[in-house]
């Protein structure tokens, strides 16, 4: 027998090349955000069952995205650059952090690495973006879970999983998202 997952995950590549054709045509800036979110949907099905988050795909991920930077129209190379020394050294400072005050690992570097790729690609806002959305989904499926299995807080969870669906979603909605939060201030 086949399992749902493996259409659903088709589904949702199939679904994302279409959108991205439709914003872009056929181009660079095509390829380059339809890889991005295929690479994604890869990390997070990963992490969902495995609970890393290859190298083969972050690291490289990383170094594709700055190297299509320059030439994509919506990313400078320094921009790329910043989101993904924000990106990986963010979550860094975090798990650093964590691990001195509780003495235990609490973020893998798989972690860091993805959001290192999220940086590269989205740019220092769409690393904001994806934290947020890749933490508050997170956090809203990690208490209905401790809630409803009586878990603790060190229940561990598949990080990478949420905020690859952070990324997608800032793929996707970011920029309104983020010219509607500019616009309060």
């Amino acid at each position: 027998p086949v399992s749902i997952r493996y259409p659903f995950v088709e589904a949702v590549v199939g679904g994302a090349s279409v959108a991205s054709l439709l914003r872009h045509g056929p181009s660079l800036d095509y390829v380059c955000e339809f890889a991005f979110v295929a690479s994604m949907v890869a990390l997070i099905f990963i992490d969902y069952d495995h609970q890393i988050l290859p190298d083969r795909i972050t690291l490289s991920g990383v170094l594709i995205a700055l190297a299509v930077a320059g030439p994509r129209h919506d990313m400078t190379f320094v921009e790329a650059l910043k989101g993904a020394a924000l990106g990986a050294g963010s979550l860094f400072f975090v798990s650093q952090v964590y691990f001195r005050l509780r003495k235990i690992e609490g973020l893998g570097f798989g972690d860091v690495k993805m959001m290192g790729m999220v940086g590269a690609y989205l740019g220092w806002k769409g690393v904001l973006l994806t934290l947020f959305l890749g933490s508050l989904s997170g956090s809203s499926i990690g208490l209905a879970l401790m809630a409803r299995s009586g878990g603790t807080m060190l229940m561990k969870l598949p990080f990478g999983t949420f905020l690859g669906i952070g990324a997608i979603a800032t793929v996707y909605l970011g920029q309104p998202v983020v010219e509607w939060y500019s616009g309060l201030f």
